[in-house]
C-alpha cells in the first residue's frame, strides 16, 4: 500500500518527511511549491507596481507559458528566451530540462522596458 503523501503545511512544520518520499512524489510537490512561489512573487510584483495596493490581478494564480509561447509574447526568437530567461528572473523550473516563463513575471518585465530615447541604447546593450 502507497504511503500517504503529506500536505506541504505538513513539509513545513517537519522537512524530515520529505526524506521518505519517492521520486515522482517528490518532483510534483517541488512543481506546486514552484507555481504557488510564482504566484507569490507576481503578487508582490503587483503590490510594488500599485504601491502596496491589492489588485484584482494579483490575485489571480499566475499562468506558465512554454518558452515558444514567451518567445511569441516578446516578438524574439526562441533563443533569446532560453539566453535570458534565468538572468531575467522569469522562469519556473519544473523538473530537470522542463522550463516554464511566469506570464505575471514576464508583464512585470515587459512593463518595466519602457525606456526614454536616451535610456534604450544603454539598456539593450545590457541585456546582450
Amino acid at each position: 500500500m502507497p504511503q500517504p503523501v503529506p500536505s506541504l503545511d505538513e513539509l513545513v512544520r517537519d522537512p524530515r518527511l520529505a526524506l521518505s518520499l519517492p521520486a515522482e512524489v517528490l518532483a510534483a510537490l517541488a512543481a506546486r511549491i514552484a507555481v504557488i512561489q510564482s504566484a507569490l512573487v507576481a503578487a508582490q510584483f503587483a503590490l510594488a507596481a500599485d504601491g502596496g495596493a491589492p489588485t484584482a490581478q494579483a490575485a489571480q494564480p499566475d499562468e506558465l507559458l512554454t518558452v515558444e509561447q514567451a518567445a511569441g509574447v516578446l516578438s524574439v526568437p526562441v533563443e533569446w528566451v532560453y539566453k535570458r530567461a534565468r538572468r531575467l528572473g522569469l522562469v519556473v523550473q519544473l523538473g530537470q530540462g522542463t522550463l516554464r516563463i511566469s506570464r505575471a513575471k514576464l508583464d512585470a518585465y515587459i512593463r518595466g522596458q519602457a525606456v526614454t530615447s536616451t535610456g534604450a541604447m544603454r539598456r539593450k546593450r545590457a541585456l546582450d
